[in-house]
């Protein structure tokens, strides 16, 4: 998920990336060990 800044995300910490899942869900994480650092429900209206 390349266009975080349109749903008002800060940018991914170093070494992360924005990912959605199939619910809608988007999550944060490592791009080499797939960590989640973080996630955010589907509440952001997309």
């Amino acid at each position: 998920m390349n266009d975080w800044g349109s749903y008002n995300l800060p940018a991914p910490r170093r070494g992360y990336r924005y990912y959605r899942d199939d619910n809608g869900d988007i999550i944060m994480a490592a791009i080499g060990t797939g960590i989640i650092g973080l996630i955010l429900g589907s509440q952001l209206g997309r």
